[in-house]
């Protein structure tokens, strides 16, 4: 590797690698090699692994993605940085708590029944307060086809483990940076309601919250995070 990093990028729920591509754009530019995993909802699924060159190795996780993301790849990161991610998908306790559980219940129930009309609600919910990327609208032709290959059991299957998945960066080595994205208007994960709980979402992460962003804030607030991204690789020590 030129520069001597590389980077595996992690998608989460409902999406696929191609959620990636303005980053991986950037990435190339930059110098930085990016592998992209796909889960495979809609099509081949892929599980990248890092090369066992001496590199500096950078992990891209947006939301579940972390927790997709296999311990041992997180076991030899350098870098993390999570964009709307999350210890556990539920608050931590109360009433939020409850309605959480419960709102997702009503969404897997839904999902066996109707589960394009599931996605579309969902990205429309993700990309909120911004208007959605066309591509992820019902009447583009790239959302028609990845719904002609849509892997229902995996999606389901993935949405109910939801409920009870666990992911901290307790396997984040010591000197190992990470950075925690999330979208002050988040209406997936909601935003922390104090800075405990923005500590517990990701513990030993920096935190940086956006105004005006939601679910997928790499996408519709890329500069103000690419900014930082790279400024964050830049810093990375040689191998």
């Amino acid at each position: 590797m030129s520069n001597g990093v590389e980077a595996i990028a992690y998608h989460g729920w409902g999406f696929d690698a191609s959620i990636w591509q303005p980053w991986a754009t950037a990435l190339h530019s930059a110098g930085v090699p990016v592998s992209l995993f796909d889960r495979g909802y809609f099509g081949i699924s892929n599980q990248p692994s890092f090369s066992p060159d001496p590199t500096r190795k950078v992990i891209f996780a947006h939301s579940y993605g972390l927790h997709l993301c296999p311990v041992e790849q997180i076991q030899v990161a350098d870098l993390l940085i999570v964009f709307g991610g999350f210890f556990t998908f539920h608050p931590l306790g109360g009433r939020s708590r409850k309605r959480s559980q419960a709102m997702l219940q009503i969404m897997i129930q839904q999902f066996e029944q109707t589960p394009e009309l599931v996605l579309q609600n969902f990205y429309r919910k993700c990309f909120s307060p911004a208007a959605p990327d066309e591509a992820w609208t019902e009447n583009s032709s790239s959302f028609q086809a990845r719904q002609a290959q849509m892997n229902q059991t995996r999606l389901l299957q993935d949405l109910q483990d939801l409920d009870q998945s666990i992911q901290s960066l307790d396997h984040l080595p010591q000197t190992a940076q990470a950075i925690a994205f999330h979208g002050q208007s988040d209406r997936i994960v909601l935003f922390p309601e104090t800075p405990d709980q923005a500590t517990h979402l990701l513990a030993r992460a920096e935190f940086i919250s956006i105004p005006d962003a939601g679910h997928l804030l790499h996408l519709t607030h890329f500069e103000r995070c690419w900014e930082r991204a790279i400024a964050s690789i830049h810093s990375l020590a040689p191998a």
